[in-house]
Parts: structure tokens; C-alpha cells; sequence
């Protein structure tokens, strides 16, 4: 068979092409790089490529009279080595509208952000700056809007509160690297095109982009939503045995359930409006992320944005980091921080499975207790609902971990109805804890689920026993 013929261009040190090189090495990406194209004489790229035999091209743009005759210039060069595709790795000039018109559907870029968030150069500063708490690089086909092609696959890693721009760049990288070769793999398979403004798998329209699991998977969604059913496409990259598994294991997953059948969700970003009694109170953003280790994250950060919140600077994170277990999640850590100008809380639980016992430090207090199989923490409870209606449960039954002991909580389904919130109208389902507050119970909780989001949660409310009631209400969200 004739291999799959790439192009790659670069401006710098070309680490996303020396990922390339060494998956083409290891016979896990059965492709020929039959050209490396720089528009920097200088490039550390070109050396790499010359090292390894792979035919170099350098052009200066200053020697051209307009962008215009350079591009055209440079891609009637790239022609003649009849490339299949044609990989931006890091090429840091704009392409002439005219000259990349017969090229659309055949090349495609990395960039260093999880598109459409940050076009443009300076992703990671922009990220941090933003307090977003994901960032992640894109892999899109190319069209003549600047970094705005339809984005094929996407990987996300969470900021870390003493992330700088260049700490990020450098943990972010890794993570490129896997994910360009596994857009190359299932492009080089004719599994992925283009047509239109849509990215097609297998000649469906993908519902959202793919994502990056660990270091050699691409999950593909399959459901109406962020939260629809996987698939798993393996793209390992250790073993030469795969150039000839490869192909079969891609055509094999197009059919056959998900070998991470036990995942619900897939990951999400999802941007909140928080108000209480009707009246702005602050902004929550909501994140789930595979950690590539077997866990997850689930993140809620909120912000004090209008009246004694923002005057009082508050700001809460609440962490959840879980397994999923036979399509529901169960604990492994969780940790709860709010922080304001009076004072600050905190609490934090390790679930360890191995002794058999959960250990919860909240403040001053200290408390042990012994775990029970398929226990959350407080606020996996949206996503477990969220993952049994995905499932088609009849039953919403919950074993929660609480400051000092494990609660059940039990969820009732009511009937149907349509939800206006800031993102659109929906048809919802609601779910309502059962139950009054007491005691020991200080809360109504209320979700309503919208199944053409694939059971993502529109609306969360929560009324306190003196009558406030807090409520969110999605804005956007990105899959």
C-alpha cells in the first residue's frame, strides 16, 4: 500500500515535527514525510528533517515582493511533492486567502489554545490572565479566517495556580505532540475529512471536537451532547506492531462499543450565571477534564461579580477528582475552598480505597470514617444524576460523603417542561432531592437537565432554609 504522503511547514524548532518523526520510526503512523518547508532559512526544523533524510525547502518572504507571491510560490513547491496533506507544525505566517482556496480540506494546524478561545499568538498568558482554569492546544483544518477553521481534536490540561505562560507552554507541549500524531493517524485512515465548515468521522458530522485521552486515544463522541455515548479510537504510540494494527483497530471502533464504556461524560467547559433571589451575584464556570491517569476532575469556579459578593471578594473552588465506575463516578479526592475579605474555608477528603476509610479535614476538625463502594462527594452528585438519565435509570439513589459521615441522598424525576435560561430554551427535565430541610439538612437542591445537551445541567438551584434561593443558569458551553 502506498503510504500517506504529508508536508509539513515550520517556523522554529519543529518538536511537533520531531513527534511525527519518531511515530513514523516506531511504525505506529504509517506515513512519508516527503517535505520540510520553512519561510526561516535558519530553522532548527530543517536541520532535524536534513538529520533524518527527509527533503528540506527554505524561503525568504523578503525576497518576495507581497505575502501573496511568496505563498504561491511555496505551495507550488509543496505541489510538486504531491503531499496528501499538508501540516502546519508551528508555521507562524497567515496563508493568502487565494492560494490556500485549492488546498482547503488538506491542511491542517496546531495551535495552542482550546479554540475558539484565543486566536492568535500569547494563548497561554491570554489563558491565565482569563483565570480560566483549562487551557489545551486545537488541531483544525485550515480555512481563510485566522485560526477559526472547524477544529478536529482537542487536548486540555488544567492550569495550575503557579502556571506561568512559559510553564504552561512547556506542560502543553507533551501533550501536542500526542495529539498531532493522532489527528495524522485517523486522517492518514481516511476516517476524518472535511466538507463545508464540518469536520466529518466515518462521513458523519462530528457533534464536537474529539478529545485527547491519556497519551494514544481520541474519544469521539457519538451522542447528541456533550454528554453522549464514546468511542475510544486506540493511536498507540510504543510498539512498531501497530503500523499493522492501526487500520484495524480504527475500523474496528466505528462499530464496536466503547473500550472506556464505563465513561458517561465527556469532558466539557461550561460558563454559568450565578444569581441569588433573582439578582446577579457572580460568574461560575464548570470543567471536566480527563486527567489521563484513569481519573477525572470536575471543577466549579465561582466569582463574586455584583454587590457585597464582589465587594467581598468572594471566590470559591470546589474540586472533585473521581473515577467512573460501572457509568457512574466515584470519589478519589475533593476539595472545597472558599475564600473572602472576612474569612476563609476550606476542606478537603481523601478516599482511600486501599485502607478502606475516608478522611475529611475541615478547619479545625479532623474525621474518619470507613468508605462504602460507589460513595461521592457533594458536588459529583449533578454529575452521577447527569450520568444515570444518560444511562436511562429509574431509580436516583446516592451514597454522600459528608463532613463526618456518608448521606444518602435520593433524587426524584418530575415531569418534563421548557427552560429559558441566558444560552436558549430547552426542553428539561427536572430533578428535586427528596425530602424537606431540617436539622441536619440545610437545603432544597434542584437541577434541571436538558437531553439535547445530552443531559447537561441548564439550571441548578439550591434554597436556603431562610428562604434565599441561589441559582445558575447556563450561559455557553464548549465540548
Amino acid at each position: 500500500m502506498t503510504p500517506f504522503r504529508i508536508a509539513v511547514l515550520v517556523s522554529g524548532r519543529g518538536s511537533n515535527l520531531q513527534a511525527l518523526i519518531d511515530a513514523r520510526a516506531a511504525g505506529t503512523l504509517p506515513i512519508e514525510i516527503v517535505l520540510v518547508a520553512s519561510d526561516k532559512p535558519l530553522a532548527a526544523a530543517l536541520r532535524l528533517a536534513e538529520s533524518v533524510g527527509i527533503p528540506t525547502l527554505a524561503l525568504d518572504p523578503k525576497a518576495y515582493p507581497e505575502r501573496a507571491a511568496f505563498d504561491a510560490d511555496l505551495f507550488a513547491r509543496i505541489a510538486a511533492h504531491t503531499p496528501d496533506l499538508v501540516v502546519l507544525a508551528g508555521f507562524m505566517r497567515i496563508i493568502d486567502p487565494t492560494v490556500l482556496t485549492p488546498w482547503q480540506g488538506r491542511i491542517i494546524n496546531i495551535h495552542p489554545s482550546l479554540l475558539p478561545k484565543y486566536p492568535g499568538l500569547h494563548t497561554h498568558r491570554r489563558a491565565i490572565e482569563a483565570g480560566d482554569s483549562l487551557h489545551g492546544a486545537s488541531v483544525h483544518f485550515v480555512t481563510a479566517e485566522l485560526d477559526a477553521g472547524p477544529t478536529i481534536a482537542q487536548a486540555t490540561l488544567e492550569i495550575g495556580s503557579e502556571d506561568t505562560p512559559s510553564t504552561l507552554a512547556e506542560r502543553l507541549l507533551a501533550r501536542e505532540h500526542c495529539l498531532i500524531v493522532a489527528v495524522v493517524a485517523l486522517i492518514a485512515a481516511g476516517r476524518i475529512a472535511m466538507r463545508g465548515n464540518a469536520v466529518l468521522q466515518d462521513g458523519e458530522p462530528l457533534a464536537a471536537p474529539l478529545q485527547l485521552v491519556g497519551s494514544n486515544r481520541l474519544r469521539i463522541n457519538r451522542g447528541s451532547g456533550v454528554l453522549g455515548q464514546t468511542l475510544a479510537l486506540a493511536v498507540t504510540l510504543a510498539t512498531p506492531m501497530n503500523a499493522v494494527l492501526l487500520p484495524l483497530l480504527l475500523s474496528f471502533a466505528a462499530t464496536t462499543p466503547s473500550i472506556a464504556a464505563d465513561i458517561a461524560i465527556k469532558p466539557f467547559h461550561a460558563d454559568y450565571a450565578t444569581l441569588r433571589n433573582g439578582s446577579e451575584l457572580g460568574k461560575t464556570t464548570l470543567d471536566l477534564a480527563d486527567n489521563g491517569d484513569g481519573t477525572w476532575t470536575l471543577r466549579s469556579d465561582t466569582r463574586g461579580t455584583a454587590g457585597m459578593a464582589k465587594l467581598a471578594g468572594v471566590h470559591i473552588v470546589e474540586t472533585s477528582r473521581f473515577r467512573w465506575k460501572d457509568g457512574r463516578p466515584e470519589a478519589v479526592a475533593y476539595d472545597f475552598q472558599q475564600t473572602t475579605a472576612f474569612k476563609d474555608k476550606t476542606r478537603h477528603a481523601d478516599f482511600d480505597w486501599k485502607a478502606g476509610d475516608v478522611h475529611v479535614v475541615e478547619g479545625d476538625g479532623d474525621f474518619r470514617y470507613r468508605i462504602e463502594a460507589g460513595i461521592i462527594d457533594r458536588q459529583a452528585v449533578t454529575l452521577a444524576i447527569a450520568s444515570d438519565l444518560q444511562r436511562g435509570a429509574t431509580s436516583f439513589e446516592y451514597k454522600v460523603a459528608v463532613k463526618d459521615r456518608i448521606e444518602t441522598m435520593r433524587y426524584t424525576r418530575a415531569t418534563g417542561e421548557t427552560l429559558n435560561v441566558p444560552a436558549g430554551d430547552f426542553d428539561v427535565v427536572l430533578m428535586q432531592r427528596d425530602g424537606q430541610p431540617g436539622a441536619d439538612r440545610k437545603r432544597v437542591a434542584r437541577s434541571w437537565f436538558a437531553s439535547s445537551l445530552g443531559w447537561m445541567p441548564v439550571q441548578i438551584e439550591q434554597t436556603e432554609k431562610k428562604g434565599d434561593t441561589v441559582t445558575l443558569k447556563l450561559v455557553s458551553i464548549r465540548k
